[in-house]
């Protein structure tokens, strides 16, 4: 994949506008060459996160310290699945965002990426919360993005290449650790698998621990 540059971006943009009433479509729901994988494919996501976890269990019981927000998307329900498969407390969701709504109507574009602004509630709940560290999802969770409060008390949020460097270095450190034993069943895999849209492939940068 690659970012959409000027003046392309403009052009996408105007054909969407274009576009904006859905056209017909045949009725596929019970059809019997379509199906949804979600069901068999969740559970065995969550259970190949357990393989990876070198640590799993070691902050059960501790008080959540990381505010989620999915930006009006789908990912909240695969990054509490995530995280409970590797043992970690639950995130604080940001409840202005925790749903799915297509006009994304706290942010001006639902992109981690795109600065401080779509930072704002979820800076607002880790305040709120005493937490020190947010993660945001775009709204179809194949963007991961953070934000942590420094020292002084300012959030800085992390770009991709220093996102990318810190779970890299945390891979290279814990390699010769022995991976965790994962569980006979995911702990959250039917809360995962429940519901329509989105996939897991969000959250796979969450699994660290």
């Amino acid at each position: 994949a690659c970012q959409i540059v000027p003046p392309h971006d403009a052009g996408i943009a105007a054909c969407i506008a274009r576009s904006l009433e859905p056209g017909p479509r045949p009725a596929l729901q019970g059809h019997p060459l379509v199906a949804d994988p979600e069901p068999e494919v969740a559970p065995l996501y969550l259970r190949g996160l357990q393989s990876l976890s070198r640590r799993r269990g070691a902050f059960r019981g501790q008080r959540p310290e990381v505010v989620y927000t999915p930006l009006h998307g789908v990912g909240l329900r695969y990054v509490e699945a995530a995280m409970e498969a590797f043992g970690l407390p639950p995130p604080l969701p940001v409840p202005q965002q925790a749903a799915p709504d297509p006009d994304f109507p706290t942010v001006r574009f639902p992109n981690p990426e795109e600065g401080a602004g779509v930072w704002d509630l979820a800076v607002e709940a880790a305040e709120r919360e005493g937490a020190r560290l947010c993660v945001a999802n775009d709204p179809d969770a194949d963007r991961l993005a953070l934000c942590e409060r420094q020292p002084g008390g300012a959030w800085r949020p992390f770009s991709g290449n220093e996102t990318g460097a810190l779970l890299g270095d945390w891979v290279w450190r814990t390699l010769r650790e022995p991976p965790a034993s994962p569980s006979p069943s995911p702990p959250s895999s039917s809360g995962a698998s429940s519901g329509g849209g989105g996939g897991p492939g969000g959250t796979a940068g969450l699994g660290s621990p």
